[in-house]
């Protein structure tokens, strides 16, 4: 698995991803990606950076409603738990997230830059 650095625009709504070819070369692609106005992103990011600092470690549990939810229980395929890292102090900031993309797929972790993790 290699990394990718991918960013969205949202006033322009440019998305860029950036990767590293096998010769080390930097490739960058950037899309226009339609959203409607009233798409809210980070919501949960800015919940999480105002919680108490003595706050339990949080783990975000997704769960699909309706009709989608009971197929995906009987074939096995409710989204895992996400995962977040809050780092606290004067300016708190979410420092690691770890969850599946879409609720389906692999592992998914994107991590604050300059933060590292042992593994």
């Amino acid at each position: 698995m290699k990394p990718v650095d991918f960013t969205v625009e949202a006033a322009t709504g440019i998305a860029t991803s950036r990767t590293e070819d096998k010769s080390g070369k930097i490739q960058v692609e950037s899309h226009h990606i339609a959203v409607s106005d009233d798409l809210a992103n980070g919501f949960v990011g800015t919940l999480l950076l105002n919680l108490r600092q003595n706050a339990a470690p949080f783990r975000i549990h997704p769960e699909l409603g309706g009709i989608v939810g009971v197929i995906a229980q009987l074939i096995g395929l409710q989204p895992k738990d996400v995962m977040v890292w809050v780092l606290d102090g004067q300016e708190p900031a979410v420092m690691r997230i770890v969850g599946q993309l879409g609720g389906y797929g692999p592992l998914v972790s994107s991590d604050l830059e300059g933060i590292s993790f042992e593994k």
